[in-house]
C-alpha cells in the first residue's frame, strides 16, 4: 500500500515515510487524525460540497439568463441592420 501526499502526490511505501517526506519537504509536523477527527472533516466537505453545488446550479442558470439576453440584443442588432 501507498501513502500519498496531498500537497505534491509523492508516494510513501510507510506512513513513517510519508510524515518524513512532510516534514523535511514541506516543513510540516507530521501528526496522524484521531477517527473522529476525520469524521468532522468528512462532514466540514460535504457541508463545503454541498454549498457549491447550489452555487454551481445559481450560475448555471444566471448563463442561461444572459445567454438569452445576448440572443435577443444580437437579434435587434440584426434587425436595425
Amino acid at each position: 500500500m501507498a501513502y500519498q501526499c496531498e500537497l505534491c502526490g509523492h508516494e510513501a511505501r510507510t506512513p513513517q515515510g510519508l510524515a518524513g517526506h512532510r516534514q523535511f519537504k514541506h516543513q510540516l509536523a507530521e501528526r496522524f487524525p484521531k477517527p473522529s477527527e476525520l469524521a468532522q472533516r468528512i462532514k466540514v466537505l460535504e457541508s463545503r460540497e454541498a454549498e457549491l453545488a447550489q452555487r454551481v446550479k445559481l450560475l448555471e442558470k444566471e448563463k442561461a439568463e444572459t445567454e438569452a439576453v445576448v440572443t435577443e440584443l444580437k437579434g435587434k442588432t440584426a434587425e436595425l441592420q
